[in-house]
């Protein structure tokens, strides 16, 4: 008989988190136990006998009572701030990422936890000039203290380090990925390709390497199940250099001397017309661009996709919706569009919500849009018996009329692939 080991899963409802619990559900949490945490909770449909939730802070002394009493055989941290609100602090900021992942360090010990699984980023290495133009996992993790995540993920670094010395007992494994684009993925990085230009320091090429949020979620799971350890890179193969990225992007290069950048953004900083100020010169010259043969090689995954292949999928997404008939049988739920695709973009509900179970369902279709941020539910509603509703307050609803609803499917059949008839082919 096997043994079902237990997993914690910090941080379960971000981007990154949600992609580890797909790759569990197409397993069907085999061998495992989950309990997933976060300050937000899970979308409603992600329900399974094998997964719990429970709304915990991880600077909170709950981690250490859970893990305690737990029985749990291993962590996936995962929690992290990645991209700060705009009402963020730096000393919030440190409060996570290192004071939240000292506590989850001292919990595993206490706890006897076997296994830790750590995300921590290319930005670990910093943004110095000094960087070779490949980096192994052999180069130190310098960070850049300018830079609070990067400075921050050179400390939890610097902890685990300690960690291996003298508590050898707990297994790690240390991913550190270059810059991860998914279908839903935002961040600092997206953000820029919604610039109308692509900004350069002239004389450097600034290349990017990405790597698919799947793959990550893929290389999480593998090193779960495997049980592996070490420090990795993940990154796609070959870079993009900011010429590259603004003939993909197709949009102008703008190169500019280092002094004149970094005079410019003191001054828009100091008149708060932007976030960023002089210390981005060196995000913008030295990119960490990560070599990973040792993935390949030595952890023994390929990523599914190169760094450009990343980008012109992330820019290029699939788009799909899907129909919701009255009374068929083969109507798909939330969980199952979720493990099957990337993303559903537009679902019409051809049915008017009457009964109990009609209301549940709708409710776990809001919280699929609300997992992945965006999406419309094109929701009958002939006679506007259903816009006091209190399940229709989402954004993501859009009340329509029967007329509307025929309208709607006609334009989607010719801009969109039906996700029905693609996921018969699967």
């Amino acid at each position: 008989m096997s043994v079902i080991k237990r997993w914690l899963i910090t941080g379960a409802s971000g981007a990154i988190g949600l992609q580890v619990l797909k790759r569990m559900f197409k397993d069907n949490f085999s061998g495992i136990e989950v309990v997933a945490t976060d300050v937000r909770p899970l979308p409603k449909f992600l329900s399974h006998p094998k997964l719990s939730f429970l709304s915990i802070d991880i600077r909170s002394d709950k981690i250490r009572e859970l893990l305690v009493d737990g029985n749990f055989h291993g962590i996936i941290h995962l929690a992290s701030i990645v991209s700060p609100g705009k009402k963020s602090n730096r000393e919030f900021e440190y409060s996570v990422d290192v004071l939240g992942t000292k506590k989850i360090l001292e919990a595993a010990k206490a706890a006897n936890v076997k296994q830790i699984i750590v995300t921590s980023s290319g930005a670990a290495y910093g943004y110095h000039s000094k960087l070779p133009e490949w980096i192994q996992e052999e180069e130190p993790a310098v960070g850049n203290e300018v830079f609070a995540y990067s400075w921050h993920k050179k400390l939890v670094e610097d902890m685990l380090a300690d960690y291996r010395q003298h508590t050898p007992e707990l297994k790690q494994l240390i991913l550190r990925p270059g810059t991860v684009l998914g279908s839903g993925m935002k961040n600092q990085i997206t953000d820029l390709f919604e610039k109308p230009m692509v900004i350069g320091i002239l004389g450097c090429d600034s290349p990017f390497v990405f790597i698919w949020d799947q793959d990550v979620a893929e290389i999480i799971y593998q090193g779960m199940v495997k049980e592996k350890s070490g420090i990795f890179n993940l990154a796609g193969d070959g870079k993009i250099t900011n010429l590259e990225l603004a003939k993909i992007l197709k949009k102008p290069l703008i190169k500019i001397p280092s002094l004149v950048l970094q005079f410019i953004l003191k001054t828009l900083k100091s008149l708060n017309l932007t976030q960023y100020g002089p210390e981005q010169i060196a995000f913008l010259k030295y990119r960490p661009v990560l070599d990973n043969s040792k993935l390949k090689n030595e952890f023994g995954y390929v990523p599914t996709y190169s760094s450009k292949e990343v980008l012109e999928n992330f820019l290029k997404p699939q788009k799909n919706f899907y129909i919701y008939r009255p009374l068929d049988p083969a109507n798909l739920s939330p969980l199952k569009v979720f493990t099957q695709f990337d993303r559903l973009d537009d679902l019409i509900i051809e049915s008017k919500i009457e009964t109990t179970q009609q209301k549940e369902e709708l409710l776990n279709w809001i919280s699929y849009f609300e997992g992945q941020k965006s999406g419309l539910i094109y929701l009958l509603d002939e006679h506007g018996n259903l816009k006091d509703s209190e399940y229709v307050q989402s954004p993501h609803i859009k009340l329509c009329t029967l007329k509307e609803i025929e309208q709607t499917k006609k334009l989607l059949i010719y801009s969109k692939n039906e996700i029905s008839t693609a996921l018969s082919t699967i």
